[in-house]
C-alpha cells in the first residue's frame, strides 16, 4: 500500500474506483450470506423454542430432508461467510486507506491520522470506534470540497456506521463464549440462535452503511480528483507568463 503515497492522481483515482467495485461485489455476496444464516438462526431458535414447551419438534420441519441437508452444510457454510465478511473488511480497509490518501491531495493539511494508523488502530480495542468515525469524518470533509454546493457535515453514517460494528463485535463474542454443552438445553440454545442473529444483522446493517458512505462521498471526491488532476496539467505560472510575452513579440 505505500507505492500509493507517491502515486499520480490518475491513478490514485483508478484504484479508487477498483477498490470500490471490489467492496460492490464482495458487499451484496457477503449480505446474501448473512441473510441466510439469520434465516437459518431463527428456524432453530424456534424448533428449539417449540421443543422447549411442547417437549417434541413435531410439526417443526425439523427431521425434513431439507433440514437435514442444511444442517450437513453448516460448517461449511459458516466457513464462506467468515471468508466473504473477512474480504470485505480488507476491501472496506483498503478504501479507507486510499481515501485518505485522496484527502492528502485535495485537501493538504485536512486528515488527523495517517492512512497506517488509521488501518492499524481498526484493530485495537475501544479506540478502533474513535478512530474510525474520525477518519471517515475527515474523508467526508474533504469529499465535500468537491461539491459544486457544500452540504453540512452529516455526522451520522460514520456514527451509525460505528454503532453497527459494535453491535455486532459484541454479539458475536457472547455467542463465541457459549459452551457446545449448552445447545442441549433448548432454552440456551433458543437464546444463543437469538443473540447469533443479533449478530448478524448488525453486520448487515454494517454493510447497508458502509456502501451508504462510499456513496454519499463518492461524487465528492470524483470532482475534487478532477480539480486536482485539472490543477496538475495546467502550466505554472512562470510558463503562462513567458508563453504570453513570446505571443506578444510574435
Amino acid at each position: 500500500m505505500t507505492a500509493s503515497h507517491k502515486a499520480p492522481a490518475e491513478v490514485l483515482g483508478r484504484r479508487l474506483a477498483h477498490a470500490r467495485r471490489v467492496w460492490w461485489t464482495l458487499a451484496p455476496l457477503t449480505g446474501l450470506l448473512l441473510t441466510g444464516s439469520v434465516a437459518y438462526q431463527l428456524y432453530f431458535a424456534f424448533i428449539s423454542y417449540v421443543l422447549q414447551h411442547t417437549g417434541t419438534t413435531r410439526n417443526t420441519g425439523a427431521g425434513s430432508g431439507v433440514t437435514q441437508v442444511i444442517v450437513s452444510i453448516d460448517g461449511f457454510y459458516m466457513l464462506l461467510l467468515y471468508l466473504a465478511e473477512l474480504m470485505s473488511l480488507l476491501a472496506w480497509l483498503r478504501y479507507i486507506w486510499l481515501s485518505l490518501l485522496l484527502t492528502d491531495r485535495i485537501a493538504p493539511g485536512l486528515r488527523r491520522l495517517s492512512p497506517l494508523a488509521t488501518v492499524t488502530g481498526f484493530f485495537v480495542p475501544v479506540a478502533s470506534f474513535w478512530i474510525q468515525i474520525q477518519a471517515m469524518n475527515d474523508i467526508a470533509r474533504a469529499a465535500r470540497r468537491g461539491e459544486t454546493q457544500r452540504r453540512p457535515l452529516n455526522p451520522v453514517l460514520p456514527a451509525a456506521i460505528t454503532l453497527s460494528l459494535f453491535i455486532a463485535l459484541q454479539f458475536s463474542r457472547a455467542v463465541a463464549g457459549i459452551p457446545i454443552d449448552v445447545f442441549s438445553d433448548p432454552n440456551a440454545a433458543q437464546h444463543a440462535m437469538q443473540m447469533s442473529s443479533i449478530a448478524d444483522i448488525a453486520a448487515f446493517m454494517l454493510l447497508i452503511l458502509c456502501d451508504a458512505f462510499m456513496l454519499s462521498v463518492g461524487r465528492g471526491q470524483a470532482r475534487a480528483l478532477a480539480k486536482e488532476k485539472g490543477r496538475r496539467s495546467e502550466p505554472a505560472p512562470e510558463l503562462r507568463e513567458e508563453k504570453s510575452k513570446e505571443g506578444m513579440s510574435d
